[in-house]
């Protein structure tokens, strides 16, 4: 909460600051009415999208609490044992192919459960310890 008022405090110092520079330039409000509209349109945008990153970000920190999907686990079998057939089809076809290699290693940690996906240790989402 407190990034979102230090960030949305960034967005709305200098439009106000260039609001009151612009009003009190002398110049007609006819023609600085469209400069100002649009520093009124910033902050709002602004404002959105913060909100927006807010809800976002209390999304993540719920599902990250929740345990995934029944149906993960045949999900994890099959793209593993895909993933370790593709890796000895390339190095079959392809000899000395380092994507041979990266394929099998990938389907066999997905064999051994390491979980680069949701909730896993590689999930930039994830808290830091």
């Amino acid at each position: 909460m407190g990034v979102n008022r230090i960030a949305m405090a960034l967005i709305v110092v200098p439009c106000g600051g260039l609001a009151l520079m612009i009003l009190n330039s002398g110049q007609p409000l006819e023609r600085t009415g469209g400069i100002l509209a649009f520093l009124v349109a910033i902050v709002l945008l602004g404002w959105l999208g913060l909100r927006n990153a807010r809800r976002k970000q209390q999304k993540t920190e719920a599902m990250l609490r929740t345990a995934g999907p029944a149906s993960a686990e045949k999900w994890r079998l099959g793209i593993s044992v895909l993933l370790i057939v593709l890796g000895i089809i390339v190095l079959a076809t392809l000899p000395r192919k380092i994507s041979g290699y990266i394929f099998i290693g990938a389907g066999l940690a997905g064999l051994l459960g390491f979980n680069v996906f949701r909730g896993g240790p590689l999930d930039q989402r994830r808290p830091k310890p």
